[in-house]
Formats: structure tokens, C-alpha cells, sequence
């Protein structure tokens, strides 16, 4: 999921079970993949900054 290049509500898998109780010990899969959509955006937010900073530094020189 970290890699797709344009995540989609349908790659994101449907849970297998119930919903964990609130202090569970572990991740279920929906867990994981929200961990990996919000990985993957943030990713993307911080990359769109590095270019911005980038050409802003290119046009100083």
C-alpha cells in the first residue's frame, strides 16, 4: 500500500473480524492500513515541501 501509486478506498482491505476492543494488544488489518494510507500522505505532503524548498533555492542562485 506504501508503494500504490494512487491508493483507493477499494485497496484498502475489509476488516476480518468485529472491531478490537479499544486496549487490545494488537493491529488488526483495517488498523495497518490506515497506519499506511496516513504514512503514505504524509510522505506526499513532505515531498511536495522538499520540491517547493528546492526550486525556491534554485531561483536564489
Amino acid at each position: 500500500m506504501l508503494n500504490d501509486p494512487a491508493p483507493t478506498a477499494a485497496s484498502v482491505p475489509a476488516p476480518t473480524r468485529d472491531a478490537a476492543i479499544a486496549d487490545a494488544r494488537f493491529a488488526s488489518d483495517l488498523d495497518v492500513a490506515r497506519w499506511a494510507s496516513n504514512a503514505r500522505t504524509q510522505y506526499d505532503l513532505c515531498r511536495a515541501r522538499l520540491a517547493a524548498l528546492r526550486q525556491w533555492s534554485a531561483q536564489l542562485n
